[in-house]
């Protein structure tokens, strides 16, 4: 047994030496709000920091969309989650449901219709705000190569047909759009991962995405996008969605790393590591040990 915990113990070093200079998303745990106290996590961008000729009626700061939350995902070591959720603007020119929004770049609201190609999220890669003696880039800075986009996700919307949506653009160096009716050309796309999530009955949970590798080969910059409706304007006030260390990109060790580690292990070792391997993610079998104290009934503990 002692073997067999040191053997996983050098597996775990191995991961970890491996992966701890990959890149990561800054803040993406959403442990730190000193940009705009509750209203904001550092790093990140809602209607607060809009651009385009509807920004100032998308948001006020009474009516925010975006909050901290100190409802964490199972498991977690830290205070809060982020909190996002739609609601109705009614103003003295436009009515409309106006969708919950987070994004590592910059909303721009140019229309009141919602669906308008004037109407997207982009990485304004010159550009930041400040508040609070604090400064959030409009654009995030990212340069890796991941395999997947690992989040933590609760959705309570008020139909259940309704979906939230999340995705993500890891693009060269270019002002990247994405909006519901407008979107950067392919050719700047490096890797892409788009994925819709229904109600998830009150409880937490994690996705594991797998990103798509497209034609561009120079990852400058990544675009994460968080909504509470896959559709603008369509949903309904107050739907919610809580998102919890979102954006941890997870960089596997590739499949020759993976085989030097087992060639150092006997016969039985890489047999028992492998039947371990062959459990999902996050079932018990996937974390238990192959060996096992047993106890007669007549010996005491």
């Amino acid at each position: 047994m002692k073997k067999t915990v040191l053997t996983i113990l050098f597996l775990a070093v191995c991961i970890a030496a491996y992966s701890q200079d990959k890149p990561q998303i800054p803040n993406g745990d959403f442990e730190t709000w000193t940009y705009d106290g509750a209203n904001l996590p550092n790093n990140w961008n809602s209607f607060q920091t809009a651009d385009g000729g509807w920004a100032g009626t998308a948001y006020k700061k009474s009516n925010r969309q975006v909050a901290r939350s100190t409802d964490t995902r199972p498991g977690s070591s830290g205070r809060y989650s982020c909190r996002i959720w739609a609601r109705e603007i009614n103003a003295v020119v436009v009515k409309a449901l106006a969708q919950g929004n987070l994004t590592t770049g910059r909303v721009h609201a140019g229309a009141t219709k919602a669906t308008s190609p004037d109407n997207y999220n982009y990485s304004d890669r010159g550009a930041s705000t400040s508040n609070n003696n604090v400064t959030n880039p409009c654009a995030m800075e990212f340069k890796g190569k991941p395999d997947s986009l690992v989040a933590w996700i609760k959705f309570s919307p008020k139909k259940s047909s309704s979906k939230a949506m999340l995705n993500a653009f890891i693009h060269d160096n270019c002002d990247f759009i994405k909006g519901y009716a407008k979107q950067t050309e392919a050719s700047h796309i490096v890797a892409s991962v788009e994925y819709e999530v229904g109600d998830t009955k009150g409880a937490w949970k994690r996705i594991s995405l797998p990103f798509k590798y497209g034609t561009s080969n120079n990852p400058q910059y990544i675009l994460i996008n968080i909504a509470t409706n896959t559709v603008p304007g369509e949903g309904s006030e107050d739907d919610e969605l809580y998102v919890d260390d979102a954006a941890d990109i997870v960089e596997e060790m590739p499949a020759n790393v993976v085989k030097r580690i087992l060639a150092q292990a006997d016969p039985q070792m890489r047999r028992e590591i492998n039947e371990i391997l062959r459990y999902p993610e996050d079932s018990a079998g996937s974390i238990m040990t192959t060996e096992y104290v047993s106890l007669r009934p007549d010996m005491h503990v």
